[in-house]
């Protein structure tokens, strides 16, 4: 057992480095992954569970996912007196007071008159019983619910069983798990407590729950004591700890112990067989079964082995339970009357059916447990193959040093010589010169000329570029070539019969004169005649096959270049001889070789009029895959030599050309395979899957008979038979396996490879799909985009000129009759500390920032969705560590909110899942947001310190530009964005932001570049700002000063004037002021939008402290239209249309109301 320390999941999370090792999880030896939490695992472990959970490990062990869950359920022995000694004895002397006062007495529930006075005499009894008591229900709850077994298909009893015991069983040595965790000890303390009041009067049960507490802490000190503790050897406590560890390790028994009862069992029930009267035939066939199964186990009793797998304990388990049920059933079968056997026996009918079954079952899964041991256990024999492996090298290496020295001496003998001058056949030019030559073709290295030797036709072959100057050189190689082809003389080779060297021009002309060719190549003969009959094509395979088989069966193999049709000559007879494929030059490079071959996969396409069984055999031929290339004695022998080949070229038939074999193979059958497959190639007889002469294998995989290969590694040559690899009689392994038979998967390898392409393939279509729909989603939107702005310019030029200097100084009045009523009040939060709302059109949502509802539990602030299609809430976000103070949804992306806190942070939150999908972290307190609706992957946060952060979405790191202000840096109370439109009072489009002391407005330039404009504003008092955009309008609140005694919004147009320069220069007017009422601390926000009516008026709404209300006022006449009542001051607004209909909401501390425009 193994111990391995858990790592907390926040290690696991924060180490990179241990996560590989993490994935290396043996789930056939451990059936759980030790380094992730085992509560949620066991329960899947099912009829494995009960082994599992009593087989002990020293490893700790760790429950849950959670490191304060995981640490609450650990205990160290010392908190158990800490916590309960002192509650015992104040409990012990509160109740032992009550006694002595005389006022207790018993069955007062009853009757009066009969009642039993309690004196405080009776304590140390009460308190002792209630000791006593303890024991017993301890022992009846550890008996009858500890270590019952729980069902095997309920996943909750068995975590439920582990948490409470299992646990201790599985680490017995954890000593932080081994006495009860002060938590779930109050829950049960509390109910034994809470029941003895109820039954038995106060004192009394206060005595006898003083005393099974006190028991209770003996309980676990002694507990602890018996894991941990040294006593005494022949003490009490030390037969104590050995009973207790015998009952952790009842279960693990030694391996050798079980083969021996299942051995002895096994012995019995054969013997029992074997005296059976009645129905022998079965009786003594199930014990012949039993006594060959217990072969493998005296095999494996044989050889010492003290530690077993737990799978094979396992598979022995399941054997011994089915040798119980047969010894059952013989058992029951002989304790019959002599009459009912007898009778049994005529009945034809079979005994021991479901025991054969289970004996066959069991056998075959101990037959594979016990080969995967054999297995694992020779694998890991890894390093004292390493050391053969070691000892081979060297003397491998010693008797190469033998054979270097004698070459060497060898050598020393012999005289140097700059090239060996062997006598060669060299040919003078006036011998070839009896008749004129007469040109063949031509290319670049060399030219063929066809002239006379001896009154014989000859290939004369003048190297046009030799790469050697040298005579001596040139005579060398030629020297080294005329050996090498020696080696391959047959009849199927080209004959050289020399060469020439001309030394009477300069430089010295090479030559090489070979047998002459009369039909040319292979290549030319197939392009010249292309109605050559299937007849002939064969014979002409036949021919190249046979030489390259003297190419390729050789004494010592040759390395040669590439060869094709062109390296074949064909002779007038149609005889296919094979040319000198040594010293042509190639005509490739190595990487336009790889490029093509590997990369490009490039074959020489065939002709339209090869025949499809020819194509077959050039199409295996030419397979990309070398394994599935036939060799060449394969294709010999699937074509038929023996018959004459007759084909139409002037009434000649080819005699029959004997193959270079000395005899034709003989194709063997399906049935000789499969023969062959079941035979020890030693003694040719078959093997046995049980005995000695049983299936075994070496190292190298090749299979014997276990007797022979264990006499031929005892004798004199330590090889494998068929390979000659070493070998050693501990490389035997002993198979369990009745028959052997390989399975052809070439097919569905194939068939995999190619889904798996496909699958590649597909994906990758979908993601440039997917691509292409992204772009032209983003094209399109800059279209639109584009688009409005040029409509914007249009109407913009088609203005009147005077029309950009006048200045409206009134809007147009409200004149409908219609006004907010009342509809519902909504309780956000009962303790209060709402702040702002914000609403997304896109899915009629409404969100009010709010703390968390378990501040307790999870502090922080967050916002809660309410849904104002049904008025009702639907759940609470976290977002931030303190208070909100900016809310804004962005106009193209559905429930996107931006969000802005005192915590330094600016997150969006998905409104769709409910989760934060990025942070920004701004490194000051954030006072407020907005969104550009010009370019929509930018926002802008205002900052304690009266700065802008501009962020771009597509940049989750930092902020890519800060805006700082020219002035007094006090912190911006609002953001809002006025965008660009075709308005020719103010065109330009830009970030409005408003400190507590001044106004500016950041114009957007092009590239995203931002220009200040100072507004000129009242300095001091300003508490909020609020823009409508359509109308190019601000609006600006004052709290009272010394100069006004009041709370001031002032209306304000958005006007611009060009400079010297040609720039323009932002500025604002005051349009209308509305008065309110004398106090102002809550930093209360104003809102100005267009009126429901959609008649061109606008409306103003602002908040009064005093009041506690809400005024609605007419922009165009500055009149006041409603007064809105709340039971507190009014902190924010917000103004929504759903379905067609006009709403109001107006937010306090701990409410919302809203108000429908009717």
């Amino acid at each position: 057992m193994e111990n391995v320390t858990v790592a907390s999941v926040e290690t696991q999370k924060a180490d990179p480095a241990i996560e590989p090792r993490f994935k290396a999880v043996d789930w056939d030896k451990d059936l759980v992954d030790w380094q992730k939490p085992l509560l949620w695992q066991v329960g899947h472990l099912g009829e494995k569970y009960d082994e599992w959970v009593h087989q002990p490990v020293t490893r700790p062990i760790r429950l849950f996912h959670s490191d304060l869950v995981e640490a609450l359920s650990k205990t160290a022995w010392y908190s158990v007196p800490i916590i309960w000694v002192p509650l015992m004895l104040y409990l012990s002397w509160s109740y032992y007071r009550t006694l002595a006062q005389g006022n207790v007495r018993l069955f007062t529930s009853f009757t009066t008159e009969y009642s039993v006075a309690v004196p405080e005499s009776v304590f140390p009894g009460l308190f002792v019983l209630g000791m006593f008591l303890w024991s017993l229900i301890e022992y009846l709850i550890h008996r009858f619910l500890f270590h019952m077994k729980p069902p095997s298909n309920s996943y909750y009893l068995i975590m439920l069983h582990f948490v409470m015991h299992g646990q201790h069983h599985k680490a017995p040595f954890d000593g932080s798990r081994l006495v009860f965790p002060p938590v779930p000890a109050s829950a049960v303390v509390a109910f034994f407590y809470t029941l003895l009041r109820l039954i038995l009067p106060e004192a009394v049960g206060g005595a006898l729950f003083a005393g099974g507490l006190l028991g209770y802490i003996v309980y676990d000190m002694t507990h602890y004591y018996l894991h941990f503790g040294s006593p005494r050897k022949g003490s009490y406590l030390y037969r104590m700890k050995a009973h207790h560890v015998k009952h952790h390790f009842a279960h693990q028994k030694s391996g050798m112990d079980k083969l021996g009862q299942i051995i002895s069992l096994g012995q019995l029930i054969y013997k029992q067989c074997e005296e059976m009267k009645y129905c022998q035939k079965q009786c003594q066939r199930l014990g012949n079964r039993v006594h060959s199964l217990l072969q493998p186990l005296k095999m494996l009793q044989a050889q010492g082995k003290r530690k077993l797998a737990p799978e094979i304990m396992t598979a022995l388990n399941h054997f011994e339970a089915a040798l119980e049920e047969a010894k059952r059933q013989i058992d029951k079968f002989s304790s019959k009357s002599n009459i009912w056997k007898f009778l049994k026996a005529g009945d034809n009918k079979i005994l021991f059916k479901e025991v054969n079954e289970k004996l066959k079952d069991v056998w075959e899964e101990l037959s594979l447990q016990l080969q995967v041991d054999q297995l694992i256990s020779r694998a890991n024999q890894g390093a004292s193959w390493a050391q053969e492996d070691q000892q081979d090298a060297e003397e491998d290496r010693q008797v190469f040093q033998r054979i270097r020295r004698v070459m060497m001496s060898l050598n020393s003998s012999k005289p140097m010589q700059e090239f060996p001058q062997e006598q060669i056949k060299e040919i003078e030019k006036k011998q070839l010169s009896g008749s004129p030559w007469i040109l063949l073709r031509e290319n670049e290295f060399s030219t063929l000329y066809k002239g006379k030797y001896h009154e014989s036709p000859v290939t004369i072959k003048v190297f046009n570029k030799p790469q050697a100057r040298s005579i001596g050189m040139v005579r060398h190689t030629f020297n080294n070539e005329i050996r090498t082809m020696k080696k391959f003389d047959s009849p199927n080779t080209l004959r050289i019969f020399g060469i020439c060297i001309d030394e009477t021009v300069s430089p010295p002309q090479f030559s090489i004169i070979t047998e002459y060719c009369e039909l040319g190549t292979l290549r030319e003969l197939l392009d010249k005649k292309k109605d050559l009959s299937f007849g002939v094509r064969i014979f002409l395979a036949l021919g190249a096959a046979k030489g390259l088989y003297s190419l390729h069966h050789s004494e010592a193999p040759e390395l040669h270049r590439n060869i094709s049709s062109s390296s074949f000559l064909v002779t007038e007879g149609y005889q296919v001889k094979v040319s000198t494929p040594f010293v042509v030059p190639l005509g490739y490079n190595s990487k336009m070789i790889h490029r093509q071959v590997t990369v490009d996969r490039q074959q020489e396409p065939l002709g339209e009029d090869c025949p499809s069984e020819l194509q077959e055999i050039i199409d295996e031929c030419r397979a990309y895959e070398p394994s599935r290339r036939p060799s060449v004695e394969e294709q010999l022998g699937n074509v038929s030599t023996d018959q004459e080949v007759t084909f139409n070229s002037g009434g000649k038939t080819l005699p029959k050309q004997q193959s270079p074999q000395k005899s034709n193979p003989i194709l063997p059958s399906a049935s000789m395979d499969e023969e062959e497959g079941d035979t020890c190639t030693i003694c040719l007889e078959q093997w046995t899957n049980a005995g000695d002469h049983r299936l075994s294998a070496l190292r190298c995989g090749h299979l014997f008979g276990y007797r022979c290969i264990s006499k031929w590694l005892k004798g004199q040559a330590r090889k494998c038979p068929q390979c000659n690899k070493k070998a050693k009689h501990n490389d035997i392994i002993v198979l369990y396996a009745r028959t052997l038979r390989a399975l052809d998967t070439s097919e569905q390898e194939r068939m995999k490879s190619a889904l798996l392409k496909e699958q590649m393939l597909r994906k990758q279509a979908e993601l440039e799909s997917a691509q292409c729909r992204l772009q032209l989603q983003v094209l399109t939107d800059e279209c639109t985009k584009l688009h409005g702005r040029v409509q914007d310019l249009q109407k913009l030029v088609q203005q009147p000129r005077g029309s950009q200097t006048s200045f409206l100084n009134c809007l147009p009045s409200s004149q409908g009759q219609h006004k907010y009523h009342f509809q519902k009040t909504f309780t956000v939060c009962q303790t209060g500390n709402c702040r702002i709302m914000a609403y997304c059109d896109a899915m009629s949502c409404l969100v009010i920032s709010q703390p968390s509802p378990q501040a307790s539990f999870l502090p922080g602030f967050g916002v809660k969705m309410l849904s104002t299609a049904n008025m009702k809430s639907s759940q609470y976000i976290p977002m931030h560590g303190k208070q909100i103070r900016g809310l804004a949804f962005s106009s193209r992306s559905k429930g996107l909110l931006l969000s802005a806190s005192l915590d330094s942070t600016i997150k969006l939150t998905s409104l769709e899942t409910n989760t934060v999908v990025q942070t920004y972290n701004a490194g000051r307190p954030v006072w407020s947001c907005c969104w550009c609706h010009d370019e929509n992957n930018y926002i802008y946060a205002g900052l304690a310190n009266g700065s802008i952060l501009v962020y771009d979405l597509r940049n989750t790191s930092c902020h890519m530009q800060e805006l700082v202000p020219q002035k007094a840096r006090c912190p911006l109370v609002s953001l809002s964005y006025i965008p660009r439109a075709a308005s020719a009072v103010f065109p330009y489009g830009g970030v409005l932001a408003g400190t507590l002391e001044n106004a500016s407005f950041w114009e957007l330039k092009m590239g995203f570049s931002h220009w200040p404009h100072v507004l000129p504003l009242e300095p001091g008092g300003c508490v909020d700002f609020q823009t409508e955009s359509s109308t190019r309008h601000c609006l600006v609140t004052y709290r009272p000063d010394k100069n006004h005694n009041t709370l001031r919004s002032v209306l304000m147009k958005m006007s611009y004037k060009l400079d010297d320069a040609g720039e323009p220069v932002c500025s604002c007017h005051p349009v209308q002021t509305f008065f309110g009422g004398p106090t102002c601390k809550l930093l209360t926000k104003s809102a100005i939008f267009q009126s429901p009516e959609n008649d061109g008026s606008i409306l103003v709404c602002t908040g009064d402290e005093a009041s506690n209300s809400a005024l609605l006022w007419d922009a165009g006449s500055g009149l006041l239209l409603q007064d809105l009542q709340t039971d507190q001051p009014v902190l924010d607004i917000c103004p929504f249309e759903v379905n067609h209909n006009s709403y109001l909401a107006t937010l306090t501390e701990k409410t919302v109301h809203f108000y429908k425009w009717e």
